[in-house]
C-alpha cells in the first residue's frame, strides 16, 4: 500500500517538476526583470486607419471606463457561458470579447490620454456579434454617448471582419474522417476548434504534436497500468479536485477559470486598469491559441479515451466526448501559467502549482492516460513561450 502512495506522489511531483522546469527556463532566459513596466503598454490588437483615429479625435466623452464596468461585463459573459449560450465555444468567445474591450480602451488611451468613454457600449455590441440570439437581452447599464458609439462601431467592425474571415476559412475545410473505432454520424465536442483562426500562432497546426508512440499495442498497456496504479490510490480529496477543475456543462470552463484566477489576483494587487485590460485580453487569446493547437492534434490522431480501449477502467468524472490525446486541461493550463508568470513572476509558485493540479486532476478523474497529460504540458509550454517571446519583441 505504501508503494502505491509513493508511485502516486511521485507521478504528481513529476508533473510539477516538468511545469516548474518549463516556467523556470522561461524566467531565466526570457522574462524581463520588471514585466509590468516593459510589456504592459496598452496597445491595440487590430490596426486602425488614420480616418478611424480622426473620427474619434473629433468626439469627446464625459464618461470614463471603470473597474466596476469591466467586472460587470465579465460576469455577464461568465453567466452566458454557464448557460451554454456560446454553444461549447466559450474559449473563442472570451478571446474576441476581451480583445474588443482591450482595443476600445487602448484607442481611448492613445487618443485622449485617458480611458475615455464607456466600455459597456463596445461590450454589448461585441456580444451581439458573437451571440446574436442573446442580443435582445443585453442592455448597457447606462446611456451611451456619440464617442462611445463611434468607438464601438470602429472596434466591432474589426471583430466582424475577423469573424467573417474565420467562418469562410472554416467552411472551406473538410472534417477529418471519423475512424472505425469511433461512433459515426455523431457530433464530437470541439471538432471545429482546430480550424479556428489563431491570435498569436502562425497557423492552427504550427505546434501539432507528432504521432504518439505511447498508443502502440505494447506501450498502451504500460499506460493502462500506470493509470490503474494512480486510480488504485486516488483519494476522496483528489476526486473532489478532479470535479472542481472538470469544467463541464454549467461552468465557465477551464479557460474561464484561468481568467477568474487572473482577475482575482489583479484585483487583490490593484493592477492599474489599463494593464489589467491588456493582460486579460492576452491571457484569453493565449488560452484560445492553446486550445486551437490542442484540438488540432486531438482530431488529427483521434486517440481513444482509457475506458474506450480498456472497459475495466472506471472514470471518477464524466468523460468528454472528444479524443484523449493530448489533454486540453494540461495544454491550456501550462500556456496560461507561462503567460501569467510573464506579467506576475512573483507568483510563479502559485501559477505552477495550479497548472500541475489541473493537469493531474484528469488522471485522478481517470479520463486520460499519463502520456496525454505529459505531452499536453509540453505542448502548452511551447505555445506559452512562443506567445511571451512575441510579446517581448513587440
Amino acid at each position: 500500500m505504501m508503494d502505491k502512495h509513493i508511485i502516486r506522489i511521485t507521478s504528481y511531483l513529476s508533473t510539477i517538476a516538468i511545469i516548474t522546469l518549463g516556467i523556470l527556463y522561461y524566467v531565466l532566459h526570457h522574462a524581463p526583470v520588471n514585466a509590468l513596466s516593459s510589456s504592459t503598454d496598452l496597445t491595440t490588437y487590430f490596426s486602425y486607419s488614420p480616418g478611424e483615429i480622426q473620427a474619434l479625435e473629433q468626439l469627446n466623452s464625459e464618461k470614463v471606463m471603470t473597474e466596476a464596468e469591466v467586472d460587470q461585463w465579465t460576469q455577464i459573459v461568465f453567466e452566458l457561458v454557464k448557460e451554454n449560450r456560446s454553444k461549447d465555444d466559450a474559449t473563442r468567445l472570451y478571446a474576441y470579447f476581451f480583445a474588443a474591450q482591450r482595443d476600445a480602451a487602448a484607442l481611448s488611451y492613445q487618443i485622449k490620454k485617458k480611458l475615455s468613454g464607456s466600455l459597456s457600449t463596445v461590450s454589448q455590441k461585441t456580444l451581439c456579434l458573437l451571440l446574436p440570439n442573446t442580443c435582445a437581452s443585453l442592455h448597457a447599464s447606462e446611456k451611451t454617448d456619440a464617442y462611445s458609439l463611434k468607438m464601438a462601431e470602429i472596434v466591432t467592425d474589426k471583430i466582424r471582419k475577423r469573424l467573417e474571415a474565420e467562418k469562410k476559412a472554416m467552411d472551406e475545410v473538410t472534417d477529418s474522417k471519423v475512424p472505425q473505432e469511433w461512433e459515426k454520424n455523431k457530433a464530437y465536442f470541439g471538432q471545429k476548434i482546430g480550424y479556428q483562426t489563431p491570435w498569436f500562432m502562425k497557423t492552427s497546426s504550427q505546434f501539432r504534436l507528432p504521432t504518439p508512440q505511447s498508443y502502440d499495442t505494447k506501450d498502451i498497456k504500460n499506460q493502462k497500468e500506470e493509470l490503474k496504479t494512480i486510480l488504485s490510490s486516488v483519494t476522496k480529496e483528489q476526486i473532489e479536485i478532479a470535479n472542481k477543475w472538470s469544467a463541464g456543462s454549467g461552468t465557465i470552463l477551464t479557460s474561464g477559470q484561468w481568467l477568474n484566477l487572473a482577475n482575482q489576483y489583479m484585483a487583490k494587487h490593484k493592477t492599474p486598469l489599463p494593464q489589467s485590460i491588456l493582460i486579460r485580453s492576452i491571457l484569453a487569446m493565449g488560452v484560445a491559441d492553446a486550445t486551437i493547437a490542442c484540438f488540432d492534434t486531438k482530431f488529427t490522431y483521434w486517440k481513444q479515451r482509457p475506458e474506450m480501449i480498456f472497459p475495466d477502467i472506471k472514470p471518477n468524472i464524466k468523460t468528454p466526448e472528444e479524443p484523449s490525446y493530448p489533454s486540453g486541461h494540461a495544454t491550456l493550463s501550462m500556456a496560461a501559467a507561462i503567460i501569467m508568470d510573464h506579467y506576475f513572476p512573483e507568483n510563479l509558485s502559485v501559477w505552477n502549482e495550479t497548472a500541475a493540479e489541473i493537469a493531474h486532476s484528469r488522471l485522478w478523474g481517470g479520463i486520460h492516460f499519463p502520456v496525454d497529460e505529459h505531452d499536453g504540458v509540453e505542448l502548452g509550454r511551447k505555445i506559452g513561450n512562443w506567445i511571451t517571446k512575441k510579446l517581448e519583441n513587440q
